[in-house]
């Protein structure tokens, strides 16, 4: 059994104590992708969520395909599902939202001195210094009068150095910042979950706006000179301008500035 881990039948009993805005919480020894797990489940009524949580995930995907490498005991894997009434136009935005609630659930667990080296990524990259430390996945099914939205956040807890030499690139784990103890774990499980919560629930009200200006102290790309690529082809490279009112990120490159969207593309440091 896990030891960084609390064991998954005390992660079901705890967070569904914790989080009672969700219809329904498990976490389950392995599986073959959470988020994939949720996209199936169709008995929630709107308005309802879900959390699932994995010690192990054997078949996890990140953006664009890319699979998600992780091992037991070191990484914290779970998604959430929701049920909503949102329209396809009020999604614009709703990525990046998820990660900044993300990244501001992490910052508060931060000690201090550590807060202003874990930033977000555009779209939803969680970095501490140079090395991913999280990414997160959002899905969305469309239904006649519903959309379910799931979204799911892979987190590495430790050894970061070969999983970074396995990839060839920089990685970060939480164990380089954060003590790894159990309450820990579940307080950052909880917060993180109640973000999504609130954020989907009130998206409509709120809109976008509100996490624009949050993004503006996690963006981890202002001011940087970037890489945008489409199936690892660079497409053309410039300098991040933050992002626009609908969460496209900006970048200014022959002497105008163009708004990338999320999808297939990918954006990096330029090396």
């Amino acid at each position: 059994m896990s030891s960084n881990l609390p064991s998954p039948e005390r992660l079901t009993l705890t967070l569904a104590t914790q989080l009672v805005q969700f219809a329904r919480v498990n976490w389950v020894t392995q599986t073959g992708s959470t988020n994939a797990d949720l996209m199936s489940h169709h008995d929630l009524s709107v308005g309802q969520s879900e959390l699932l949580g994995t010690h192990l995930q054997t078949a996890g995907r990140g953006r664009a395909g890319r699979v998600w490498h992780n091992a037991p005991d070191q990484s914290l894997t779970f998604s959430c599902g929701f049920e909503t009434d949102l329209k396809p136009l009020e999604l614009n935005g709703l990525s990046l939202a998820f990660g900044v609630g993300a990244c501001e659930a992490l910052r508060a667990q931060c000690p201090t001195d550590q807060v202003d080296r874990l930033k977000l990524k555009w779209p939803n990259d969680l970095m501490f210094d140079h090395g991913k430390l999280a990414g997160i996945l959002v899905e969305t099914q469309i239904n006649a009068k519903r959309i379910r939205i799931v979204v799911g956040m892979g987190m590495n807890l430790t050894h970061a150095q070969e999983l970074g030499d396995t990839l060839g690139r920089q990685v970060a784990a939480s164990n380089d910042i954060f003590a790894l103890d159990h309450e820990m774990l579940v307080t950052l499980i909880r917060n993180v979950a109640a973000s999504w919560h609130d954020i989907i629930f009130n998206y409509a009200q709120k809109g976008f706006l509100t996490f624009k200006r949050r993004f503006t102290h996690l963006d981890y790309l202002k001011n940087q000179p970037v890489e945008v690529l489409q199936h690892q082809n660079r497409l053309f490279e410039g300098i991040a301008q933050g992002i626009d009112s609908q969460g496209a990120l900006l970048i200014s490159h022959d002497q105008s500035i163009t708004a990338v969207t999320v999808g297939d593309i990918s954006v990096r440091l330029q090396k």
